[in-house]
C-alpha cells in the first residue's frame, strides 16, 4: 500500500486536563507521514499554552470566542489540511498505535469509501464498547445494538456500514464534492452524522472499522449539557426535511406524530420542555435554508431512502431511562415503530 499523508485535526475546548494524553497518543501512532493541527474553540484554560510548550510541532488555530459549533471547526481543519486524507478527532480520545494505519488501509481499499471511523471503547472500561456501528432509524434517530456491549460478546472483525461518529478519517476531496460538513448543525444528535448520511445518499460508503481502536473519556455530566437537547430536536428535523424524499415523509407521518408526542413527554419529564419548543421554532425560522439544502442534497442523490433507512430499537443512553415505567413505554414504542416500518417499507 502506498503511504498516504494524513493531517490529524484535533478539536479542543478547555481540555488542559486531557488534551496532553490525546496528543501523546497521536504522536505514538505507528504512521510515517502525518502532521497535527489543533483547532481550539476559544478555550479559557491553559490548553493552548500547554500545547505550545509540550507539542511545538502542532499547528494551532484558535477561535476568538467559544463557537459551540464543532462542524465549523471540523471544516476549518479540513480546509487547512495539506493532505487528501484528514483524521478528525476530539480532545478526549486516546488512540491505539495501530489505529490510524488500519483506518487508512480500509479507506484506500476502494475509491468508493469516503469515511472510516474507529471502534471506541470506554477509557475507564476498555472491555466495553462506547461507539459501535449505527444505522438511521426512519423516524430520525440512531440504532446501535452493539453499543455498551462487552467486546468478548461481539464478533465483528470486518468493517460495517455506519451513519455516525465524530472521530472520522475522511477523504477531503469527497467531502468538498458534497459541500463539506454542514455548519448549521449545533451540538446534538446528527451533528457529527449528517455528513455520513449525505455521503451515503451520494453513493459513497461510510464504514466502521472495529480493528482500529481508540479509548473515549466520558466528560463529567453537567446540567448545561442538556442544551444538546435543543440540537437534537433541531438537527433531527433538518435531516428529515432535507435528506428524505417527499414520498418517504408522507408515508411516515403517523410514526413521526407518535414520536413527537413521545419526545415532548420525555423532555418534559426531564424538565426541559422549553428546549423541545425552542428547537422546533428554530426549524420553522430556518425553513427557507432547509429547503435550499434540500435542493442541493436531492440533486446529488444516488440511492433511494430504502437503502439508507431502517427500523429497530432506538438507542437511548441507559442513564436516561432508569425509570421502569419509562423502559416499558420505550419497549412499546419500539414495537409500534417496527410494526409500522414493515407496512410502509415496501412502498419506498
Amino acid at each position: 500500500m502506498t503511504i498516504e499523508s494524513v493531517t490529524v485535526v484535533v478539536i479542543n475546548f478547555n481540555g488542559e486536563d486531557i488534551l496532553g494524553e490525546t496528543l501523546s497518543s497521536i504522536k505514538r501512532l505507528n504512521y510515517p507521514d502525518l502532521r497535527v493541527i489543533l483547532i481550539d474553540d476559544g478555550s479559557t484554560d491553559r490548553s493552548v499554552e500547554l500545547v505550545k510548550r509540550d507539542f511545538p510541532d502542532v499547528r494551532i488555530i484558535k477561535m476568538d470566542v467559544n463557537t459551540r459549533r464543532p462542524n465549523k471547526l471540523r471544516n476549518i481543519g479540513i480546509r487547512e489540511a495539506t493532505s487528501r486524507v484528514v483524521f478528525l478527532v476530539d480532545n478526549d480520545v486516546v488512540f491505539d498505535k495501530e489505529c490510524l494505519e488500519r483506518l487508512v488501509r480500509i479507506l484506500e481499499s476502494s475509491n468508493n469509501i469516503a469515511i472510516c471511523t474507529p471502534r471506541l471503547l470506554y477509557y475507564d472500561q476498555p472491555e466495553r464498547i462506547n461507539i459501535a456501528p449505527s444505522a438511521l432509524h426512519y423516524i430520525g434517530s440512531s440504532i446501535s445494538p452493539k453499543r455498551n456491549a462487552l467486546i468478548k460478546n461481539i464478533d465483528m472483525d470486518d468493517p460495517e456500514p455506519t451513519i455516525g461518529g465524530g472521530i472520522m478519517l475522511i477523504d477531503k476531496e469527497k467531502a468538498i464534492s458534497i459541500g463539506l460538513i454542514d455548519e448549521d448543525f449545533p451540538m446534538g444528535w446528527g451533528e457529527d452524522g449528517e455528513i455520513y448520511m449525505r455521503m451515503r445518499l451520494s453513493g459513497f460508503k461510510t464504514l466502521y472499522v472495529p480493528e482500529a481502536i481508540g479509548y473515549h473519556r466520558l466528560k463529567e455530566w453537567k446540567e448545561n449539557r442538556y442544551l444538546r437537547a435543543f440540537g437534537q430536536v433541531r438537527n433531527r428535523w433538518f435531516i428529515l426535511l432535507s435528506q428524505y424524499s417527499i414520498k418517504t415523509l408522507i408515508l411516515i407521518i403517523p410514526a413521526l406524530i407518535v414520536y413527537e408526542i413521545f419526545l415532548l413527554l420525555f423532555m418534559t419529564l426531564k424538565g426541559i420542555p422549553h428546549l423541545y419548543f425552542k428547537g422546533n421554532i428554530d426549524v420553522i425560522k430556518n425553513l427557507g435554508r432547509i429547503l435550499k439544502k434540500r435542493k442541493m442534497i436531492q440533486s446529488t442523490r444516488k440511492i433511494p431512502d430504502r437503502d439508507l433507512l431502517t427500523s429497530g430499537d432506538i438507542y437511548i443512553s441507559p442513564s436516561l431511562i432508569q425509570n421502569p415505567l419509562m423502559k416499558i413505554g420505550i419497549k412499546i414504542l419500539n414495537g409500534f415503530f417496527n410494526g409500522y416500518w414493515k407496512v410502509v417499507k415496501r412502498y419506498l
